[in-house]
């Protein structure tokens, strides 16, 4: 099969595959979507309950509240019909929204002129039903009358012993329940209230009629018996399938002739490409690294050259930075003991002859121990830090000092006397008892150093281990010495 037909093949079923994928992925995300609008208007309705619900429990507070009132209690066990329609018309002018409000005694009947406290048949037929027991919604609405339409709280009042002296019976305003959804509705949904037992629609917001062919969620209203009716506009569905695939299908038609246009041009450089990364491939084994360079040095349409210089490049890296790491101690960041050995090594010829003179000194931290019981190990790697900041910064290029182990360290110094080596240590001894002055914490005590140290010169015939056994038995001298004068 020829480069272009091949390309043509797989372009084809490439965009099928797309096809079928794309229109899987729109089936569900069409799924997705409607679950979620589902979800949110559910939500939505809920929302707008709770805000009502909350809206109505204001009132039923202010009800409840007049029910403990010690005058409404006076005014039922009196039974005075002219207080009762005073204490009626009072209620009605200060309580915002109030239609009617009266005091209706424990045997049904109201006290006082029911008409004049703004009962009316309908809100007296009610009264007659709750005191025979007849079931009655918990918000009766009467609308009969436009103007005066309303809804009513009942509450039962009791004397400080708890026996009934009668039922507070106060209506509201429809207006006050208006306000609330003409608040909720918006452009995109319009809200509606129904009576529990009949279903009959009470109160509705001004744009319910203008919201044609959408659709309604219902939810009930709480300690009510009322339901929550909104409409919503319907959600802006995706395309269809067949109106994608049928868009898929010119442009794969259109992607077709491209690729013949195309697969021309891409046979001549993918062959270019060919020789290219069999040159690169070539330049990497003869490990020919300018010339690797070169052929790495651009990007091509099928750029694998490049990608494996690049990845060579940064093992060669990693190599050389785990190198490092592995001879290099994290804490006071000098040199470890590997590190050390590979220098005397290369310090030390053959069977034993010293190649470049050289001095050996090894330091061991005094009191170290007391210091790290007394003030914690964050203290005592402070202190260790401190001859580490020391050393470094007394070493030259040529010289290598190094964390020995615990807290000993050791100090390379190539081509250095032991007179030099001498006024070395006493620049170290000062620095290092002024680097533990700035350590927070170590205020009543400080470490001091012993020294022992060894040099070779060149053409000496010595071992490494001589070396250190020499150098380890100057210092434990260098240490008696002190512990002698200590105790002297």
């Amino acid at each position: 099969m020829s480069l272009r037909r091949f390309m043509l093949s797989l372009t084809a079923l490439i965009i099928l595959v797309v096809l079928l994928i794309f229109g899987t992925g729109l089936t569900l995300l069409q799924q997705d979507i409607s679950d979620l609008q589902a979800q949110e208007e559910a939500a939505l309705v809920s929302l707008n309950v709770g805000f009502l619900h909350q809206r109505i429990l204001v009132y039923r507070d202010i009800v409840r509240g007049l029910a403990r009132d010690p005058v409404v209690r006076d005014l039922l066990l009196f039974a005075d019909p002219e207080k009762a329609m005073a204490w009626s018309d009072h209620v009605r002018k200060i309580l915002p929204h109030a239609v009617g409000a009266a005091l209706i005694a424990p045997d049904g009947v109201i006290v006082g002129d029911p008409l004049a406290q703004r009962v009316g048949p309908t809100c007296q037929r009610d009264i007659r039903r709750l005191f025979s027991g007849e079931p009655l919604s918990p918000l009766p609405v009467h609308d009969a009358i436009s103007e005066l339409a309303h809804f009513d709280f009942t509450e039962a009042v009791h004397d400080e012993a708890g026996t009934r002296l009668g039922t507070l019976m106060v209506s509201f305003s429809l207006a006050v329940l208006a306000d609330g959804l003409e608040h909720l509705a918006t452009g995109d949904r319009a809200l509606r209230l129904l009576t529990g037992d009949d279903g009959r629609v009470f109160l509705a917001s001004r744009n319910w009629d203008e919201m044609t062919g959408q659709h309604a969620l219902r939810m009930p209203l709480p300690d009510t018996g009322w339901t929550l009716e909104m409409k919503l506009r319907e959600p802006v569905s995706l395309p269809s399938f067949g109106e994608v695939s049928a868009v898929l299908m010119v442009g794969m038609a259109l992607l077709i002739v491209l690729m013949l246009l195309f697969s021309r041009e891409l046979g001549r450089r993918y062959l270019t490409e060919v020789e290219n990364l069999r040159d690169i491939l070539r330049a990497i084994s003869s490990g020919e690294g300018g010339k690797l360079q070169q052929l790495t040095g651009g990007r091509g349409l099928f750029p694998l050259g490049s990608s494996l210089a690049e990845e060579l490049s940064q093992l060669d890296e990693d190599r050389r930075r785990l190198h490092l790491t592995s001879q290099t101690d994290p804490l006071t960041g000098l040199a470890n003991r590997r590190a050390l050995d590979d220098r005397l090594a290369s310090l030390m010829g053959g069977q034993g002859r010293v190649r470049t003179g050289f001095c050996l000194v090894l330091f061991d931290l005094d009191d170290f121990k007391p210091i790290n019981d007394s003030h914690g190990h964050a203290v005592g790697d402070e202190v260790l830090k401190a001859l580490a900041q020391a050393l470094r910064s007394q070493v030259r290029p040529t010289d290598l000092a190094s964390r020995w182990g615990g807290d000993e360290f050791a100090v390379l110094l190539p081509q250095m006397g032991k007179d030099q080596v001498t006024r070395w240590l006493a620049r170290v001894q000062t620095l290092f008892a002024q680097a533990q002055q700035d350590i927070t914490g170590l205020t009543d005590a400080a470490c001091t150093v012993s020294v022992g140290f060894v040099c070779a010169t060149r053409g000496d015939r010595t071992s490494v281990a001589a070396l250190q056994r020499k150098a380890d038995e100057h210092l434990y001298q260098a240490k008696a010495e002190r512990q002698a004068k200590t105790r002297a």
